[in-house]
C-alpha cells in the first residue's frame, strides 16, 4: 500500500509513529497486515498514542491467526473436493464396467 492511499491525517499520525517507534518498525507493522487493516493500525496508534504498539501487535496477531485458519479451511475444502472427485471417478468407472458386463 503506498502512502498515497493514506489521508493527510493518517500521514501525520504515521510521521508521529515513526518518531516514536522508528520508521522501519512502523512500516513493518503497517505492512504486516492486509490493506483494510492497515488503516486500523494507524487509527489505533492515533487513539492510543505510544501505548498502541501492544494493540497493534495484538491486532496483527489476531489477523494472522484468522488468515491462517482461513488458509487451513481452504486447504481442507480442497482436500475434500479432491476426495469427492476421486469417489465420483471411481463410481463412474464401476458403473461403466457393470453396464458393459450386463450388456447383451
Amino acid at each position: 500500500m503506498s502512502s498515497a492511499q493514506f489521508s493527510e491525517t493518517h500521514l501525520v499520525t504515521i510521521r508521529h509513529m515513526c518518531s516514536v517507534l522508528g520508521e522501519q518498525e512502523v512500516w513493518s507493522l503497517i505492512y504486516a497486515v492486509a490493506p483494510p487493516a492497515q488503516l486500523h493500525v494507524v487509527n489505533s496508534f492515533s487513539r492510543h498514542g505510544e501505548n498502541a504498539r501492544k494493540d497493534i501487535a495484538a491486532e496483527a496477531q489476531s489477523l494472522a491467526s484468522e488468515r491462517d485458519a482461513t488458509l487451513q479451511e481452504v486447504a481442507d475444502l480442497n482436500a475434500r473436493g479432491r476426495a469427492l472427485e476421486d469417489t465420483l471417478r471411481h463410481t463412474i468407472a464401476s458403473q461403466t464396467i457393470r453396464s458393459r458386463s450386463n450388456a447383451p
